[in-house]
């Protein structure tokens, strides 16, 4: 059976100012997991916003995420992700070329 696979990759720049560094943590700003899990939810919905297809993807489930490097105010971070199928889709996050999170969202 054919899936339908769909690959798509952009560059973000994690910003330098947001109110949950402050406690995340203070004397060494890192984004927080779940800041980066909602800024690729929502590269997603922009990047797909106008298809047909795709327009019950918001109701996103997080089915893993692994979280291998830190990633700072300011950083510069490449999130690659694939749809496959209409009920699943991977990605990937790196920063000069090193894999800094992974993982797989799920249709709900």
């Amino acid at each position: 059976m054919n899936e339908f696979m769909h690959h798509i990759c952009q560059s973000l720049q994690i910003p330098l100012d947001h109110p949950s560094y402050a406690g995340h943590f203070p004397s060494q700003a890192i984004l927080p997991g779940v800041m980066l899990i909602d800024m690729i939810v929502q590269l997603i919905k922009k990047q797909h916003s106008d298809q047909n297809e795709l327009r019950l993807w918001h109701n996103l489930e997080l089915r893993n995420a692994k979280f291998l490097q830190p990633i700072f105010p300011g950083d510069d971070v490449h999130v690659c992700y694939t749809i496959i199928g209409l009920d699943r889709i991977n990605f990937d996050v790196k920063k000069a070329d090193v894999l800094t999170a992974s993982g797989q969202f799920r249709l709900n």
